[in-house]
């Protein structure tokens, strides 16, 4: 027996050490929707809708403020609002902004999402931009990064329709930042966006707490006085029948 460590600190030890994986287990990690139900279903607290349709002058150039969410760019033609129609870029027939991130016209372009309230969540309706000849944006892939500096990126559905996008980042954030490495037409993302959705929180399980096992007595090796009394009588029981065996055996004189 291994009377250093004994069964019950070691449970203890393994029980504690478990609950601690559990605590440390709940983080919230950066993840990509691509679906807007299962995207909604992940976002708590407060929400904000914003379907982009109304507010600025046909090809109008950044920056928007809508319902205080600002979309911000730099470099050259970062972000165009489009009041409606059936564009190369529009995910539906409303008002949407397109994105032009990357170099296409020779400078680092990038669009910034900030907000006055912090965001846990942040997805759209996309559509890749594909004017038929030779410009096609599908499959590209669009960087981003936070000001509390998560990174990630995401690729550009390669459908013709519009598509959905959406982060869950690892803490509530003030803003958001989509690049691109593509340096030409050629090779820069250019999408269409549109319903924007944010959320204050995201909803994360709490863990089922794990049962504290019930303690195991460990065996003494030091007999109940019950059962000492038990094994005595039985001894002696067992002496006596013996002696009357014996008795019966013996030769007469």
């Amino acid at each position: 027996m291994n009377t250093l460590f004994p069964a019950a600190s070691v449970r203890s030890l393994l029980l504690a050490s478990l609950l601690g994986l559990i605590a440390t287990g709940t983080a919230q990690a950066t993840v990509i929707y691509t679906d807007r139900a299962t995207f909604n279903a992940a976002g708590a607290g407060t929400s904000t809708f914003l379907d982009l349709n109304s507010g600025y002058p046909n090809g109008s150039q950044v920056p928007f403020t809508f319902s205080g969410v600002t979309i911000a760019g730099t470099g050259f033609i970062a972000a165009v609002y489009f009041d409606g129609g059936s564009g190369s870029a529009a995910p539906d027939g409303t008002g949407y902004i397109r994105y032009g991130l990357g170099a296409p016209g020779g400078q680092n372009t990038a669009v910034k999402i900030s907000s006055t309230s912090s965001f846990a969540l942040f997805g759209f309706d996309t559509r890749a931009f594909n004017n038929g000849t030779g410009i096609d944006s599908s499959g590209r892939t669009v960087n981003f990064s936070t000001n509390l500096g998560d990174t990630g990126s995401f690729i550009l559905s390669q459908s013709t329709t519009a598509a959905f996008e959406g982060i869950m980042f690892s803490n509530p954030i003030s803003s958001v930042t989509f690049s691109s490495t593509g340096n030409s037409l050629r090779t820069s993302p250019i999408f269409g966006t549109d319903n924007y959705q944010l959320y204050s929180a995201a909803f994360v399980t709490t863990p089922t707490p794990v049962p504290t096992p019930t303690p195991v007595p460990t065996p003494t090796g030091v007999p109940e006085p019950a059962s000492l009394t038990v094994l005595v009588m039985g001894m002696a029981g067992l002496g006596l029948v013996r002696r009357k065996r014996s008795q019966k055996a013996a030769p007469r004189a």
